[in-house]
């Protein structure tokens, strides 16, 4: 109802550069706790049996049980599409999965004169895309995450390369 509000007032843009690009990033995948694979496949066993009560671990335990667990079916690289659209003095931004809000963040402090929107889940799912510092912290998201804390650093870099592009 805004937008169509507003409609009657909007005035055509002068500026009508268009650019596109979609890059694949792999990260490593996260083993860290791959010694404790036979502890945690039986515990997620007796979970999802009721053998153990759902209030005695906490959600970042379980959180990295079930990713310890599941670590047999991974790949070693997992994959995290990164697309940029640029229309005009407009640039969205989509990352494969759920990115953390600060990555919003730094797309527009890497594209600053530009009206920056991030859009998660674009092109797949990947899962959580935790911060380093998230990594540092633990809690359930970075706990169930595949991937290594490097991502952050990976992500912003490729945004980076493709973001100016655009100047």
């Amino acid at each position: 109802d805004a937008a169509i509000a507003v409609w009657n007032e909007m005035t055509p843009v002068a500026d009508d550069t268009l650019f596109a690009e979609c890059r694949t990033i792999y990260n490593l995948t996260n083993t860290e706790g791959i010694e404790k694979y036979d502890e945690c496949a039986q515990w997620v066993a007796d979970y999802k049996a009721g053998k153990i009560p759902s209030d005695s671990y906490t959600m970042a335990e379980r959180a990295f049980c079930y990713r310890v667990a599941a670590l047999r079916d991974q790949p070693l690289f997992r994959p995290i599409p990164l697309t940029v659209i640029g229309v005009g003095g407009v640039v969205f931004v989509g990352f494969g999965g759920e990115a953390f809000t600060s990555y919003g963040q730094k797309m527009r402090d890497l594209c600053p004169d530009k009206f920056v929107v991030s859009a998660v889940c674009a092109n797949g799912y990947e899962g959580y895309l935790p911060t380093a510092e998230a990594f540092a912290q633990g809690g359930y998201e970075a706990c169930s995450s595949f991937f290594m804390p490097t991502l952050e650093d990976e992500i912003v870099t490729a945004a980076r390369e493709m973001l100016e592009k655009l100047k």
